[in-house]
């Protein structure tokens, strides 16, 4: 009876076993164990000084537990072996490494990578990142002497001797006068030879002021560091000239500037700062090419016949605007304000010049100024027009030009001629005819001050 009961209970567990086996077969592909983790490859951002990062890509099918980095310089063994977690996302690992963390040491540095799986299996793979040697410490530059040389009555020379190892940037040369404070401070940029700057101060950019002037040098190496030295300088003006002082406006520059500004001052008109201006029909020039070109012979001019002359603008990069311009001129000690200008219309066919001013009626000026005025532009019309033979259109008052309203010494806009006409474009393109154009200006400022010649 045993046997018999044994041998059914080994029947029923051989059974047992064998469906057992089979549905281990039956096991869908879905459950089988995952691959294990492969890190596909390691890339080095570009290594400086400081730091560089590690980013592994890898494939962990089974999940990733955590990523590990391990890094030492191949100098000295392992003896600045610094353990780091990486911060995983998606398939990559990232991680930076601090050059400090290795006792500063540039050279050739090893980083092993060690991927673990959520089943404890783990990945590693091993890359080689040079790090670059540090630049050797420069001094900060230092200025050795500043000295004086060319000067008179026009300007000064300034001249710096300095050191700079790691090489110059740039060096500035600020200038101003004493009186005033600073209110016609100028950066000037010096030439630099070898360990040497140099740089001409024309008093012409500095209201032609006499007296005492500061300049200050400097020294801007490639590391920004900069060294700071000053020197002064006497210039005696003296009575120069006939003791009249002119401002001269080139109208425009070489772009505009559509933020708007009180047409006077209180105003609540508001205009455009500063406009574009036209262009010659025919020689395609832009005027503010034109005011400059005949703005510099008229300066030549005066200056020949005594006078002394602040250039709002000498080049076409001039963001000022009308206001601003007047506003220089008010306070640049000149007596007059001639603003130069040439004009345009849709008729061709129009040509001649026109001279503004302000009416007695504007409500900016005092009535001083605007009779001044008025008196200024008949009488430059008047000789300018004789010597350029160009058609006189006389004078024009109007109250609504935002250069003409912030003055507050005697001013007026000289158009000296249309650009949209062919024939008088060409014609104020011309050098000889521009010396004309600027003889009767300067024709026509004598004559307001009573100057015969």
């Amino acid at each position: 009876m045993k046997t018999k009961i044994g041998n059914l209970t080994r029947t029923i567990l051989t059974g047992l076993l064998a469906l057992i086996f089979c549905a281990v077969l039956l096991l869908p592909a879905s459950i089988a164990r995952a691959d294990a983790p492969v890190i596909t490859d390691i890339s080095v951002s570009e290594p400086d000084t400081e730091r560089f990062g590690i980013t592994a890509s890898f494939t962990a099918s089974a999940g990733v537990y955590r990523v590990m980095t391990a890094a030492w310089t191949e100098a000295n063994g392992q003896d600045d072996l610094v353990w780091q977690e990486a911060a995983v996302s998606g398939n990559t690992a990232n991680c930076t490494l601090k050059v400090s963390d290795h006792n500063g040491e540039a050279g050739t540095y090893a980083v092993r990578v060690y991927l673990y799986d959520s089943e404890g299996r783990v990945a590693v793979a091993e890359k080689k990142v040079a790090v670059p040697e540090p630049e050797p410490e420069t001094a900060p530059p230092a200025i050795s002497a500043v000295s004086i040389s060319e000067q008179s009555a026009e300007g000064y020379r300034v001249t710096a001797e300095f050191l700079a190892e790691a090489g110059v940037k740039e060096v500035l040369m600020p200038s101003w006068t004493e009186a005033n404070g600073q209110d016609e401070l100028v950066w000037h940029r010096a030439q630099v030879e070898g360990n040497t700057a140099s740089c001409y101060i024309p008093v012409s950019e500095h209201r032609y002021e006499g007296g005492v002037y500061i300049t200050h040098v400097y020294v801007t190496d490639t590391k920004d560091r900069t060294a700071i030295a000053g020197t002064s300088v006497t210039i005696d003006r003296g009575p120069v000239g006939n003791g009249h002082i002119v401002c001269i406006d080139p109208g425009h520059q070489a772009y505009g500037i559509s933020a708007q500004e009180p047409n006077g001052p209180g105003s609540s008109v508001m205009k455009a700062k500063l406009s574009t201006g036209t262009s010659g029909v025919a020689s395609g020039v832009p005027e503010h090419v034109l005011n400059l070109a005949v703005s510099l012979k008229l300066k030549a001019e005066l200056i020949a016949r005594g006078y002394q002359v602040v250039m709002i603008r000498e080049t076409s990069d001039c963001p000022m605007s009308n206001a601003e311009r007047a506003q220089l001129a008010n306070g640049s000690g000149a007596e007059i304000f001639v603003r130069i200008h040439a004009n345009g219309s849709n008729n061709r066919s129009i040509s001649g010049a026109i001279f503004y001013a302000p009416s007695m009626g504007n409500p900016y000026l005092s009535a001083g100024v605007k009779s001044a005025s008025i008196s200024l532009a008949q009488t430059m019309v008047n000789h300018y027009c004789a010597v350029t033979g160009l058609v006189n259109r006389g004078v024009l008052q109007d109250d609504s030009m935002s250069g003409i309203n912030w003055c507050t010494i005697p001013v007026t806009i000289a158009e000296m001629g249309f650009m949209s006409n062919p024939t008088e474009d060409l014609m104020m393109q011309d050098p000889a005819f521009q010396a004309r154009m600027a003889q009767g200006l300067a024709n026509g400022i004598d004559a307001y001050f009573g100057i015969s010649r």
